[in-house]
């Protein structure tokens, strides 16, 4: 990656994007001061993670900047601690002030082995925000400049006493959202048939010494089904009265429920987002005679959906470009 060189790709001079009339000078002037000694992108990516690393701690204690401080030159030479947006978010504009192209990406990342039922629990506290730069030749690469939490007592995955009755609470929780707050179909076939498979085995194992139990199996089978019934009457009725509990719509705003209706449509015509494709970047995909509406319509989304901006007439413009875009599909259907 030291030796990757090349233009970017068409539409990712946005990676490159820094809002330089909000920016202090010492910002700018810092983010030269780490990397003008070093020759390429990647040497420069990395001593921008260093320094941030070396000079920064995490903390998740919030501390306003002072009355009319921008927020970046706060955290970098104010408070100089924070969590991992301020991390994430100060590396990408440090980046890009030297010219490197990056994205920050907000997810999950760890999680939590547990032995008891064998599965990997991934929390709200996992949530996490990192960044990707990208490079002719090798595409986006993960950076992750936020430094551990050095001050976490019980850590992940431990082996005190503490952190296995906490993840046998979290199995007792897992298997009661499961046979009880989640029970459906699949959940009452997978129980008859482990059920099923339980008796038959215990019918083998105690043959020769409980025939008097194994006489009366069909009797056990039937009152264990009149319970299982029972279990499911109930929890159909439970449902049948709660009220509805319909998720809300995928976007915030109408220029977004806009754009989601083109998307899906879009998908249905073979031009779906890859998962760490944005929507800019699905736009060089397209052939002509959609992509400069669906550009259009994107940046309206942008500003509407993330930017909290919405123009006189954005929303009529918006369904303008939709219905434009929905002819041209079925024109070429």
């Amino acid at each position: 990656m030291r030796r990757a060189t090349g233009p970017l790709p068409p539409g990712y001079q946005v990676y490159l994007q820094i809002p330089a009339d909000q920016l202090t000078k010492r910002t700018l002037a810092l983010a030269h001061e780490i990397t003008d000694r070093y020759g390429n992108a990647y040497d420069k990516a990395l001593a921008i993670k260093q320094w941030l690393d070396d000079n920064l701690s995490y903390t998740l204690e919030l501390v306003e900047p002072h009355r009319g401080q921008e927020p970046l030159d706060f955290f970098l030479f104010d408070r100089k601690k924070g969590h991992c947006e301020y991390f994430a978010s100060a590396f990408a504009i440090l980046a890009r002030s030297v010219g490197i192209p990056t994205r920050e990406v907000d997810g999950f990342l760890g999680g939590e082995w547990n032995e008891y039922q064998g599965y990997v629990a991934v929390r709200a506290g996992d949530a996490h925000a990192w960044d990707e730069v990208f490079f002719p030749g090798s595409g986006w690469i993960t950076f992750d400049p936020t430094p551990p939490d050095r001050n976490d007592p019980l850590g992940r995955g431990g082996q005190g006493w503490q952190a296995k009755l906490a993840r046998l609470m979290d199995t007792l929780r897992f298997q009661w959202t499961k046979w009880v707050i989640e029970y459906d179909l699949v959940a009452q076939l997978s129980l008859f048939k482990d059920f099923g498979s339980a008796l038959k085995r215990g019918a083998i194992v105690l043959r020769d010494g409980l025939v008097r139990l194994v006489r009366f199996w069909p009797i056990l089978v039937g009152i264990a089904a009149i319970a299982i019934a029972i279990v499911i009457l109930r929890r159909r009725r439970i449902l049948a009265m709660a009220p509805n509990r319909a998720g809300p719509p995928r976007s915030r705003t109408a220029i977004g429920r806009v754009y989601d209706a083109v998307s899906r449509r879009l998908a249905k015509a073979g031009f779906s987002r890859a998962p760490a494709q944005t929507p800019r970047e699905l736009v060089d995909r397209l052939p002509p005679a959609i992509a400069s509406d669906v550009r259009e319509l994107t940046e309206l989304y942008y500003s509407a959906e993330w930017g909290g901006k919405t123009n006189p007439g954005a929303e009529e413009r918006a369904a303008q470009l939709a219905e434009s875009i929905r002819a041209a599909l079925a024109a070429t259907a």
